[in-house]
């Protein structure tokens, strides 16, 4: 393996060892069913498809690469999808102006001790009766695009402890 693909974790002993990290393609529309749960873990995750998720979808520990040229792809969440990405590294490719996750109705989206690069046109949650719920915790953002979120009524909603890097420009149009 490559150092890049090796994290060191320490367990409760304090001792190290190594997690290794796998690749996974999604080159087909992957369809997460209402009640089910999709988890990722330890993964390089390159989406070059559509998700379509009406239950709940879970990166962990990740490294998920979007927007390779000319592929589609998208997270699509129905009303009352849940995505949780947690201690992952999320890089765009190149700039879509779709955004990356849409949102329906009553959603939650959870973004805590992550490393975003490049994300443009990355959340957009509707407005809903209901509201959705919005958790941004511990994040690094590097060269965020200027159509990074767009959220409509939002029922909780916190962004906290956040970091911001700019240090390219990155070319893109407005909505």
């Amino acid at each position: 393996l490559e150092e890049e693909d090796k994290f060191e974790e320490t367990d409760v002993n304090s001792e190290i060892f190594e997690t290794e990290i796998s690749d996974v393609r999604i080159d087909n529309i992957l369809h997460i069913a209402q009640g089910e749960t999709k988890e990722f873990k330890n993964k390089n995750v390159y989406i070059n498809s559509y998700i379509k998720c009406e239950g709940n979808l879970i990166f962990d520990n990740c490294a998920l690469n979007y927007n390779e040229p000319d592929t589609p792809d998208e997270i699509t969440l129905d009303d009352g999808a849940s995505l949780i990405i947690i201690n992952s590294k999320i890089i765009c490719k190149s700039i879509d102006e779709t955004f990356f996750i849409q949102g329906g109705k009553n959603n939650e989206v959870i973004l805590q001790n992550c490393e975003l690069h490049d994300c443009s046109y990355f959340i957009n949650l509707k407005s809903s009766d209901k509201g959705n719920k919005l958790l941004i915790d511990n994040c690094k953002f590097y060269n965020p695009g200027e159509f990074f979120l767009k959220a409509g009524r939002i029922k909780d909603g916190y962004i906290t402890s956040v970091y911001f890097e700019f240090s390219k420009i990155i070319k893109q149009k407005g909505p």
